[in-house]
């Protein structure tokens, strides 16, 4: 199954600024509304390039740097179900299992003890 990156529309200007030390993508109105959705398109753009470079290089998912793509995919879910469930005071770099049980189970065993206590 292939990975599901987030879509990023990144033209060859872009990437060419990218490949000339220019790290910093123009993502719209995303950038002036919410610093968040730019971090997260930003990275998701930063993801995509290099999903295409190790793909590029004949890398599969399954090789060494595969995890790389993976746990920004996996971040960017979790970023998704911690907005609706729980919280998103993390750091992408935080160790996923913290992230799961800090700002995602916490929140959802205290939905569950508080859902049971009422019934």
């Amino acid at each position: 199954m292939p990975e599901q990156v987030p879509r990023v529309e990144v033209s060859i200007d872009e990437i060419k600024a990218i490949l000339q030390g220019n790290n910093k993508l123009d993502l719209g109105e995303a950038k002036m509304e919410n610093s968040q959705a730019y971090i997260q398109g930003n990275r998701a753009a930063w993801n995509k390039l290099l999903h295409e470079c190790l793909r590029n290089l004949g890398v599969t998912e399954c090789d060494k740097y595969g995890w790389i793509t993976e746990r920004e995919s996996s971040i960017a879910i979790l970023r998704e179900i911690c907005d609706e469930f729980g919280d998103n005071d993390w750091d992408g770099n935080l160790h996923l299992a913290d992230i799961i049980d800090k700002h995602l189970g916490n929140h959802l065993f205290k939905l569950e003890i508080n859902s049971s206590t009422e019934s």
